[in-house]
């Protein structure tokens, strides 16, 4: 087994108490289960963006797992994506998550190559399924990513892995822009649907609030020439 950091951006969003309460139990946790050689970091940069190349610039060992402030977990939970990420020797591997308003989608999409577009994963993958789904692009709020990809990313394209890229017009956030390049690059990633990191709200988010009928679409479920 490689050993690697587990990190957090401390300027936006804002620190919830609930994630830091999950994160203090997560490193007690680590420590019991002697996971001593796993490296804890933190970005004080002020945008997303800006946090998360800090983050790759500086992080230790194999792989980078990145965890946003306004989620909630279990210890068990990180523990099992990072045992899930190592024995399957996978690249990219995100948790489960969901948008905080509704139709609260889940942060997991495919690519539509007929529509030109990437659409969200629907059905919702079940919590009980524990085969891993392909992802095509999703966010950074549980994401895990080993040493190679990032630098394989930051040769090829001469930058940050996570620096804002434009793209049929469009300029991409931190997240899509790291998936778009991993897509293009054939880089494999995957969605773990029985790992779930919960978006903080007015009550943490989980399936159950998904309509059986989606009253409206994400963004990204759009043709990319419609968000020009």
């Amino acid at each position: 087994m490689t050993w690697g950091t587990i990190a957090y951006r401390g300027g936006t969003p804002m620190i919830h108490a609930p994630f830091m309460e999950s994160w203090w139990r997560m490193m007690d946790t680590l420590r019991q289960e002697n996971y001593k050689d796993v490296h804890f970091m933190v970005s004080h940069q002020p945008y997303r963006h800006t946090a998360i190349m800090e983050l790759v610039d500086g992080f230790e060992g194999d792989w980078l797992l990145n965890l946003d402030t306004d989620h909630v977990f279990e210890p068990e939970t990180v523990i099992s994506l990072i045992g899930e990420f190592e024995s399957k020797k996978l690249d990219v591997l995100s948790g489960f998550y969901q948008y905080r308003v509704p139709p609260y989608d889940p942060v997991a999409y495919t690519w539509n190559e007929k529509e030109n577009r990437y659409d969200c994963l629907n059905p919702c993958p079940s919590r009980f399924n524990t085969d891993l789904v392909p992802l095509d692009a999703g966010g950074l709020g549980c994401l895990v990513i080993r040493r190679h990809v990032l630098e394989h990313l930051r040769s090829y394209y001469d930058c940050n892995p996570f620096s804002p890229l434009m793209e049929n017009g469009i300029l991409w956030g931190e997240d899509m822009s790291f998936f778009i390049r991993c897509h293009k690059q054939g880089i494999k990633c995957w969605l773990a649907p029985w790992l779930e990191f919960r978006h903080l709200t007015v009550m943490p988010v989980t399936r159950d609030l998904i309509p059986v009928k989606r009253a409206a679409q994400s963004p990204l479920g759009r043709p990319l020439k419609d968000l020009e």
